[in-house]
């Protein structure tokens, strides 16, 4: 059968896109905050659907849950209700299971963030709401493990990367990241000056 790509948090579809590529297979986008002029949704080989994860807690869903039979969640899962994760783990399971025409087991991809070891340039106290913000990997996979997924695998990939000082420092002011949603401009601000002369000192 057809290979139908679930995005759990996927925004407006571009990285999406750039894995269907020329295959195919076809997509779902779930996201909460779609903008509600986002080209076709619905039609194609892509579809937008605006809701959260918490519509897999109920077990009476909409046509688009009997399509898909691949998932993924892409720098998403730290936004999950902690108390609701397994569930949600669950039902999207019981989905997957119900979709697939064989019994191999459901393709299921979390891409998610260190808590504590990463090197981009933070302060310290961006730091400390990262890590209060981003689940350990092993507790993320116990919940897997308890919702019923087996054979689960954890493992860390590291992606060196360069980008322009100040073009990083422009994407902590313009939030791009919910962790610096917590910060008020002034302080990105003055976050952003003690970056940027620690690097001049360097």
């Amino acid at each position: 059968g057809v290979e139908v790509l679930l995005d759990v948090g996927g925004g407006t579809g571009t990285f999406t896109k750039k894995l269907m590529g020329e295959n195919a297979c076809k997509g779902i986008v779930l996201e909460p905050f779609l903008p509600e002029n986002t080209d076709c949704m619905k039609g194609g080989k892509l579809t937008f659907v605006k809701d959260g994860v918490e519509v897999f807690l109920d077990r009476e869903g909409d046509a688009w849950r009997k399509e898909f039979n691949l998932v993924l969640v892409k720098e998403a899962v730290h936004h999950f209700d902690p108390k609701q994760r397994k569930d949600v783990f669950e039902g999207i399971r019981t989905d997957l299971v119900e979709n697939c025409c064989s019994p191999a087991k459901p393709n299921f991809l979390i891409i998610t963030r260190p808590q504590y070891d990463f090197d981009y340039p933070l302060w310290e106290e961006a730091r400390r709401v990262w890590a209060a913000n981003q689940p350990p990997s092993e507790e993320i996979a116990d919940d897997l493990v308890q919702a019923g997924f087996c054979d689960v695998e954890c493992k860390t990939v590291v992606y060196p990367c360069n980008i322009v000082l100040e073009d990083w420092l422009d994407m902590i002011k313009n939030r791009m990241w919910s962790t610096f949603s917590h910060f008020s401009d002034e302080e990105l601000s003055i976050a952003c000056d003690h970056i940027r002369d620690g690097f001049r000192k360097n």
